[in-house]
């Protein structure tokens, strides 16, 4: 007697049973607990380090102004191709994603130069380029608060 085994193999995996196969690593944030500095800071409380410390209620928050910027140092050039920035209490209307080695010479990777308000989470994906420094270039905020980043973060893809 011949037994198939096929229709429950099928059942199994569509009830997600069967793994079908391992899992994919996460993507590992470079910037996470790596040297930053910003154009200015608010206050002792919402320093700059905050914004790369992995945590969701921390915050970096510059002083009430337009054109201010917040730099991550990853340490050594590493292949970037996407930036997720989480906003906080002020987001930018109108800003920059920079890559530079040198802390001197910056290549826009991304622009938003429309105004268009967007607050919470944004990814922001591009060409992979090799960069020691990704900086958030900040020209124009929402309101009248400083602009505010919750987390930085920084991956290859």
């Amino acid at each position: 007697m011949k037994r198939t085994l096929f229709p429950a193999v099928l059942a199994a995996s569509s009830l997600g049973l069967i793994a079908a196969g391992p899992a994919a690593a996460p993507a590992e944030n470079l910037a996470l607990g790596k040297n930053v500095s910003a154009s200015t800071v608010e206050s002792e409380r919402l320093r700059a380090e905050n914004a790369v410390d992995g945590k969701t209620n921390t915050r970096w928050q510059a002083k009430y102004y337009d054109n201010q910027w917040f730099t991550v140092d990853l340490g050594k050039p590493c292949a970037v191709g996407r930036v997720v920035l989480i906003w906080g209490s002020s987001a930018a209307k109108e800003f920059k994603i920079e890559l530079s080695n040198d802390n001197k010479t910056w290549k826009e990777a991304f622009a938003r130069k429309d105004g268009k308000l967007e607050m919470g989470k944004e990814s922001f994906t591009f060409a992979s380029q090799k960069a020691r420094y990704v900086r958030m270039n900040g020209r124009t905020r929402v309101g009248r608060a400083g602009f505010s980043i919750v987390e930085f973060e920084i991956y290859e893809k």
